[in-house]
């Protein structure tokens, strides 16, 4: 019979960089597909960041919440919630 070793911490051993890396490329994708478009400086705002354990996603225009969330004056406009939810559990 051969030992079998165990890793308890498996988690760490996994690299998942690239896997990241292609999430953040169609997340980032599917947000500037998705942003309104008046100048053009909310899609180019997309961004994405790997980590050694996660994924960063964002919008760097000062202005990305108002238009995402809404404001008492302005409906929302949802770009970038969408774009992650519709990859959530693919």
């Amino acid at each position: 019979m051969s030992d079998i070793e165990f890793n308890a911490d498996w988690q760490s051993s996994i690299d998942l960089s690239a896997h990241y890396q292609w999430l953040g490329e169609q997340i980032t994708t599917e947000m500037r597909s998705n942003a309104p478009v008046e100048t053009g400086h909310l899609a180019d705002s997309c961004f994405f960041v790997v980590h050694d354990d996660h994924l960063e996603v964002g919008n760097s225009a000062e202005y990305a919440a108002y238009v995402e969330y809404g404001t008492e004056d302005q409906r929302a406009e949802p770009f970038a919630r969408p774009a992650v939810y519709k990859r959530r559990f693919k």
